[in-house]
């Protein structure tokens, strides 16, 4: 088991608006209480308190104290057949979680976990699991591959169509979302995602241009939004907040409408200059759009 310091006094942390004597009373208990070092043998969950010096005044007027802190909590050793040892060990962020062996790495100790490698403790590990030594892929290269109109990214192809990307694949098996340039061709060789952008980026302006004609009439009467914590909230008009936060509004839509614009300027240019072209080849720079411009 080990421990992880911190500077960060849980009073503050905590928001709470204590009364200095409270504080001072306090900081005298734990200034009883504070070692010189960390014990030998921890407890899990136990707090370990050093350092603990005089009140001082923290950001924003509250009042705290500096001191380190340590919180006995399990971890991970590995050792090798040969008796070498690595630890694997929680950070701070990780104790705010929960007590529990971590997940991070924060404390791992990498020097020791590389002498062990070298010393043969991969074989080792695949000895004691029954699996085979881990031979890394070829390095990925330009061949076979493409450029998406839609991300801008060089993605390798399937026969003719980009592969899937753009996604994002949490851990437990299921992929989520994809790029609109998935199973498509590639700009190289048809303008179809580019124009498909195009009518995209259209027809949000001119959405974009209701809305903004809408708030900027005086029709809307009632503005919900999304309060602390996630809570509906609703602000009518007539009442304090209620201005602002339609000012603000169509300072987002605004913002919106030009962004699009852009979008639409860009894929304009790029359908009008569109032709076949080569497919990428080994030692090219991902190709932005100034490529297919020229």
């Amino acid at each position: 088991m080990s421990g992880e310091g911190h500077d960060r006094d849980p009073i503050t942390d905590e928001g709470s608006e204590k009364d200095l004597a409270t504080i001072e009373r306090e900081r005298v208990e734990y200034k009883a209480a504070e070692m010189t070092r960390l014990p030998d043998d921890p407890r899990v969950g136990d707090i370990v308190v050093s350092d603990v010096g005089p009140l001082i005044k923290g950001y924003g007027g509250r009042h705290h104290y500096f001191r380190k802190q340590w919180v006995g909590a399990e971890g991970v050793k590995i050792t090798s057949p040969r008796g070498d040892e690595s630890w694997y060990l929680p950070g701070r962020y990780d104790l705010r979680r929960g007590l529990s062996v971590a997940d991070s790495g924060d404390s791992f100790s990498h020097k020791a976990w590389g002498e062990m490698r070298k010393q043969g403790v991969d074989g080792d590990v695949n000895a004691a699991l029954g699996t085979e030594v881990h031979v890394p892929a070829a390095e990925r290269t330009r061949e076979n591959t493409g450029t998406c109109a839609a991300c801008w990214g060089n993605y390798k192809m399937e026969g003719t169509v980009l592969v899937l990307h753009g996604y994002r694949r949490p851990g437990h098996g299921t992929v989520y979302g994809q790029c609109l340039g998935r199973g498509r061709k590639p700009l190289e060789t048809s303008v179809e995602v580019a124009e498909t952008l195009q009518r995209h980026f259209e027809q949000k302006i001119a959405d974009l241009g209701e809305r903004l004609t809408k708030l900027k009439s005086g029709e809307v009467t009632v503005i919900e939004y999304e309060g602390r914590g996630g809570r509906p909230m609703t602000v009518k008009k007539g009442e304090p907040d209620f201005d602002r936060r339609l000012s603000d509004w169509i300072g987002d839509v605004e913002r919106n409408i030009e962004y699009a614009r852009k979008d639409l300027s860009l894929y304009n240019q790029v359908v009008a200059a569109w032709r076949q072209r080569p497919m990428p080849k080994e030692g090219e720079p991902q190709r932005m759009p100034a490529f297919f411009l020229k």
